[in-house]
């Protein structure tokens, strides 16, 4: 008769693996062999906060990634206000302006739909909102511009500037005294009082 040998798998709630060999034999063996071979597991807290890190790090990068993309979108509009800046600099511009209510329209339209725009991008970020409330400054200023420049007397200088009510326009200057044009007021300090 051949004698075979079987392993059997035996486990308990603790953390230890217990292999039996037993024989076919019809007498019964005196002690069974038997191994003990310990598991270890590992505890689930390194898990956990590898977990919590990868998140972190996720996060961190779509944060960065949207504060990127609506800069983009500020930057857009902000470029987009420097070239209405220009032309209300020019003097075609402001006649146009004075002498046909279609083109001061046309002008105000296009600063309301960049302020349209700018309300679009959400103030996710400190940094954003400043970044977008700058620049919303600037086009209501550029707004009071071109409604001082339509509704107001000219009166001319030595310079070739041009004042308007509280603005003063001329070659490459265009300014209020007001708070929020800030970018060129230095000019008109340059100039002698009209």
């Amino acid at each position: 008769m051949k004698t075979s040998r079987r392993a059997s798998f035996y486990s308990s709630s603790s953390t230890t693996v217990t292999y039996t060999f037993h024989n076919d034999h019809s007498t019964p063996p005196p002690k069974p062999n038997s191994t003990e071979i310990p598991i270890q597991f590992s505890p689930k807290t390194p898990q956990l906060r590898s977990e919590s890190n990868s998140a972190t790090k996720i996060q961190a990068a779509y944060r960065a990634h949207m504060i990127r993309t609506l800069y983009k979108k500020i930057s857009a509009v902000s470029s987009e206000a420097d070239h209405l800046e220009r032309l209300i600099q020019r003097q075609e511009t402001v006649d146009a302006i004075r002498s046909n209510e279609r083109e001061k329209l046309r002008m105000n339209e296009a600063l309301m739909g960049l302020l349209l725009r700018l309300d679009s991008v959400p103030g996710v970020d400190p940094t954003v909102r400043e970044a977008r409330r700058k620049v919303s400054h600037r086009i209501v200023a550029l707004q009071e511009i071109l409604d001082a420049v339509s509704e107001a007397k000219t009166v001319y200088d030595d310079d070739d500037c041009y004042e308007y009510g509280d603005f003063l326009v001329g070659p490459d200057l265009l300014c209020s005294e007001g708070p929020r044009c800030t970018k060129v007021c230095t000019r008109i300090h340059s100039h002698s009082h009209i």
